[in-house]
């Protein structure tokens, strides 16, 4: 079970496990946004045309798109330095706060695309548009995410 009395140790290093398996269920969440946001803006039509061809659409896909490739670049990161026998605490800190932004962000802005679509319930987007605060606070707060990163970095 571990060491007598380091009880307390291995808890607080499985949250850092728990933080960032959380950033890279908010990376997969922000893909199905993504997913979500292309599918319908290629189906749906407005003015003769589809969605998407619309620039205020491709802007917001193209922006949803560069924040999830930041995110996918920082989880696999912190997973090649976890895989190499370190624990980056003040990496995984800001990748979970990071990433909560991203997600929401990502969540807010499929919510637009799909309109009125994008809040039925059953809806892909409508659910993730829901647990983003849940991702937010779960496994700590952005506020406690960023102090925790400020005191690992020896400030």
């Amino acid at each position: 079970m571990g060491e007598l009395n380091k009880g307390f140790l291995s808890i607080m290093n499985n949250f850092n496990y728990e933080r960032l398996f959380m950033c890279a269920q908010m990376l997969g969440m922000s893909r199905r946004c993504l997913e979500q946001s292309i599918r319908y803006a290629s189906e749906r039509r407005t003015f003769d045309k589809p969605l998407l061809a619309h620039q205020v659409i491709r802007h917001k896909i193209a922006e949803m798109s560069s924040r999830i490739d930041a995110m996918d670049s920082l989880v696999n990161q912190i997973c090649w330095n976890v895989n190499e026998d370190t624990m980056p605490v003040a990496e995984i800190s800001k990748a979970k706060f990071f990433c909560s932004t991203a997600l929401e962000y990502c969540a807010n802005e499929a919510m637009q695309i799909l309109g009125g679509a994008g809040y039925l319930r059953g809806n892909p987007v409508e659910r993730i548009y829901r647990e983003t605060k849940v991702m937010a606070i779960g496994g700590g707060s952005a506020e406690i995410m960023r102090d925790l990163a400020v005191r690992q970095m020896g400030l």
